[in-house]
């Protein structure tokens, strides 16, 4: 028989699980507007779009 803290701590991780995925997906598609407010250029945007992909993967 599980106690209440493993159901908790099982509850709290699926639920952070899944909005961490639409997290990191809704900074991906603000990157450009990011880019251009902050004026970076076109390596350092590619750079930081590959590090979201790679941190979303894990």
């Amino acid at each position: 028989m599980q106690s209440k803290l493993e159901k908790y701590i099982v509850l709290i991780s699926f639920i952070s699980s899944i909005v961490g995925v639409f997290v990191i997906n809704g900074v991906i598609i603000g990157v450009p507007d990011i880019a251009r407010e902050f004026g970076m250029n076109n390596e350092l945007k590619i750079g930081f779009q590959q590090f979201l992909y790679l941190q979303q993967s894990y």
